[in-house]
C-alpha cells in the first residue's frame, strides 16, 4: 500500500483546522499509534491524537494501513460535533463494484470523551449507490476560502483509500449546500441513520 501526501486531498476538497480550539482534554494525550490511523503529517498532532481516540473507542481498523483490506477501495467519514455522539461510517467496495457501508456510533460527544459503541451495523449498498457516492466526490471542489474554525461545531473527516493510495481530509461545520457536507451525508445516508436538522452542524 502507497501512501502520497504529495497528493493527499487532492480529489476531496481542501480544509483546515480550527483556528481556535479548546485546551486538548487528557485523553487526547494518547499518541496515534497501534494501530496508527493516519501517515505523519496528513493532519497536526493535536488532530491525529483526537481523532485516532474516536476511531480507538469505536474499535475501527486503520485505513491508511491497507492490509486489512485486500486491495479494495475503502472511504470513511467521521464526524466528531462538539456536544452530540461521534459517528463514523466506513464503505468498503466489492470488486464488482458493490459495497458495504459499516456504521458506528458511540455514546459519548466529540468534542470530550467518546464513551463506548451504541451502535454497530452494516448494511449492503448496490454499485449504482457506490457509483453516486464516488461521483459527488469527484465533483467535489476545493472551498473558495479557507474555514474560519470556531470551538463549537464538528470535525468532518474523509478518508479515502482508492487503488492502494490514501488520502485524508477535514472541514469544520461546512455549511448547508457545501458540497463537501453533501458528499458526506449521501455516506451517512446510506445507512438508513437519521440525525436531526438541529445537530447536523
Amino acid at each position: 500500500m502507497k501512501v502520497n501526501l504529495a497528493v493527499v486531498g487532492l480529489t476531496l476538497c481542501a480544509g483546515v483546522m480550527p483556528a481556535q480550539r479548546r485546551a486538548p482534554l487528557k485523553p487526547f494525550d494518547q499518541p496515534d499509534a497501534n494501530p496508527q490511523y493516519f501517515p505523519k503529517g496528513t493532519f497536526d498532532d493535536f488532530a491525529s491524537r483526537w481523532y485516532a481516540q474516536a476511531l480507538r473507542a469505536m474499535k475501527e481498523p486503520s485505513i491508511s494501513a491497507g492490509s486489512d483490506f485486500g486491495g479494495v477501495d475503502v472511504y470513511r467519514f467521521l464526524w466528531l460535533r462538539t456536544f452530540d455522539q461521534p459517528i463514523a461510517v466506513r464503505l468498503v467496495v466489492k470488486p464488482d463494484a458493490s459495497g458495504t457501508v459499516h456504521l458506528k456510533v458511540t455514546s459519548g460527544k466529540g468534542g470530550y470523551d467518546p464513551g463506548r459503541v451504541i451502535v454497530d451495523q452494516s448494511v449492503p449498498v448496490s454499485a449504482v449507490q457506490v457509483g453516486v457516492f464516488r461521483t459527488l466526490l469527484k465533483n467535489c471542489p476545493p472551498p473558495a476560502r479557507r474555514d474560519a474554525g470556531g470551538n463549537d461545531g464538528a470535525q468532518w473527516i474523509m478518508e479515502v483509500l482508492e487503488r492502494g493510495h490514501y488520502q485524508a481530509r477535514e472541514r469544520w461545520s461546512p455549511e448547508p449546500g457545501d458540497k463537501y457536507r453533501e458528499v458526506c451525508l449521501y455516506l451517512l445516508g446510506l445507512t438508513k441513520f437519521t440525525v436531526a436538522a438541529k445537530d447536523s452542524y
